[in-house]
């Protein structure tokens, strides 16, 4: 396993220019997910998604949203670019200890690596795009550490105390700078809600499925939501969480319709590739709930992860509704939305359509009830 000279230390070999290639994509993957953490968590504005919004299974957002997107404020990203900058200097300036520590470094940074990239897929139920390519370019540094680097050792303090510094001084600027983008966040209120307001008015489709009806008619809500969804859409299932929210605090103001927008070619001609194979099975069975459509719309999400065919037939057979959900008439009806949407240029899930702007992708809570106070307050 041992290279006498040190993968850091032997310039210009192959593992070295190798290792310079890893560690600069792995600083320019961190500068990017640390950019998109602060877009998504302090936006300047209503963007049309990012360059990792792939789909709504291969998208930043579910990690960048989740429990493990940051320690202590500071976003994980920041550790990741630590790390790498810390390898592509050693590359340059390194020493043997330098060395030695980065080896024990790059191996607990790639098991720390394996143990998002399950914690994403198991529980969040979606894959970071960048956050991927981060995750491989880590452990085939590990790898290469192991297979070329010096042996690890007892670490040298004086080594171990100076990266350690340097590290809280970076982690301390980072926190600094989160603080600083908090209160600038106010300052942008303003901002964002003239921002939505410049934004071109779509027309608002009638549905007869509602999630929440604050007035008999739709059009008569002072804050209308027409949310173009799929069930088995992770991102769709993270605006439908907060709707409580947003009915609890604005009761008999909001009004909120769904559309049909499943991304599944059974229903869906426009799929190149099946992405949620019961997405139209559930959307059949939405619709055939009638005024039950709340609390099913409700359960389908609550049950996301875990849905089959038995358990939505089952479902339609406690409503009656079975019959209902295998009909083409159903099936014609759902057509119909996606038609609607399309007519609209949808081109991902969710889309939201508020007041007649529409907004392509979810959006933070907070985020809403910025707009949506605003709204009122005209």
């Amino acid at each position: 396993m041992e290279n006498n000279r040190g993968i850091t230390l032997d310039k210009f070999s192959t593992p070295h220019l190798l290792l310079i290639l890893l560690s600069s994509i792995g600083v320019g993957v961190s500068i990017y997910l640390t950019n998109h953490y602060f877009e998504v968590h302090f936006p300047t504005g209503l963007g049309e998604g990012s360059l990792c919004d792939i789909n709504s299974y291969f998208n930043c957002d579910a990690s960048t949203n989740s429990i493990l997107s940051n320690i202590a404020g500071v976003p994980l990203s920041v550790f990741g670019l630590l790390f790498s900058a810390n390898i592509l200097v050693s590359c340059i300036f390194g020493t043997e200890n330098h060395e030695r520590v980065n080896h024990l470094l790059a191996k607990i940074n790639a098991v720390g690596c394996i143990g998002l990239a399950l914690f994403t897929v198991i529980e969040l139920g979606s894959i970071c795009p960048f956050c991927s390519v981060y995750w491989v370019n880590s452990i085939l540094m590990a790898i290469l550490f192991h297979k070329k680097g010096l042996e690890i050792e007892t670490p040298n303090l004086v080594t171990v105390g100076t990266m350690a510094g340097l590290a809280l001084l970076i982690v301390g600027s980072s926190a600094w700078s989160v603080s600083k983008k908090e209160n600038r966040q106010n300052k942008m209120r303003v901002a964002l809600i003239n921002q939505f307001t410049n934004l071109p008015a779509v027309a608002e489709p009638t549905s007869q499925h509602h999630v929440h009806k604050g007035t008999p008619n739709f059009a008569d809500g002072k804050i209308r939501i027409t949310k173009f969804s799929d069930f088995q859409c992770p991102a769709c299932k993270s605006v439908a969480d907060i709707f409580p929210d947003l009915i609890e605090r604005y009761g008999d103001k909001i009004n909120i319709q769904y559309m049909f927008y499943p991304l599944d070619q059974n229903c869906n001609p426009d799929m190149k590739r099946q992405l949620h194979p019961l997405a139209c099975q559930a959307a059949y069975l939405a619709h055939c709930s009638g005024d039950q459509f709340h609390k099913v719309h409700d359960e389908i999400f609550l049950n996301q992860r875990k849905l089959t065919q038995k358990w939505l037939e089952d479902k339609a057979t406690s409503l009656n509704a079975l019959e209902c959900m295998k009909s083409e008439a159903t099936k014609n009806i759902v057509v119909d939305h996606i038609n609607k949407g399309n007519e609209l240029k949808v081109r991902s899930t969710p889309t939201l359509i508020i007041n007649g702007k529409m907004i392509a992708g979810g959006r933070p809570l907070n985020q809403l009830i910025m707009l949506f106070d605003a709204l009122l307050s005209q």
